[in-house]
């Protein structure tokens, strides 16, 4: 209760001074320690964490599973592999007409 209470006061002084980083900072903080407490009570007593979300007027939204950060090298390599084997493709499908039209057909 006293987390939110203090996210909620310094949210608008964060908002009318949006270039004090060390007190955005600070505010994050405090949102991610009450969002890992609210985590564990829920883990551990539903009930309760059902009622606290009530009485403070808060919002949970269940974290979703972290996903893998890939990178500009990675983007790239997936773009070259993918055109490689497009290339690849497209070069099949060229010698497959060739190879039909030299066929020669066997009675």
């Amino acid at each position: 209760a006293l987390l939110t209470l203090g996210i909620r006061q310094m949210i608008p002084y964060c908002i009318q001074f949006r270039t004090d980083k060390g007190n955005k900072i600070f505010l994050l903080k405090r949102i991610f320690r009450r969002r890992r407490l609210l985590t564990r009570l829920r883990e551990i007593d539903h009930e309760r964490f059902e009622w606290l979300l009530k009485e403070l007027k808060i919002r949970y939204v269940i974290p979703r599973d972290r996903e893998e950060f890939k990178g500009w090298k990675h983007n790239k390599r997936v773009a070259t592999q993918e055109e490689a084997r497009d290339l690849q493709r497209m070069k099949l499908e060229e010698l497959k007409v060739i190879i039909t039209l030299q066929r020669v057909p066997i009675f």
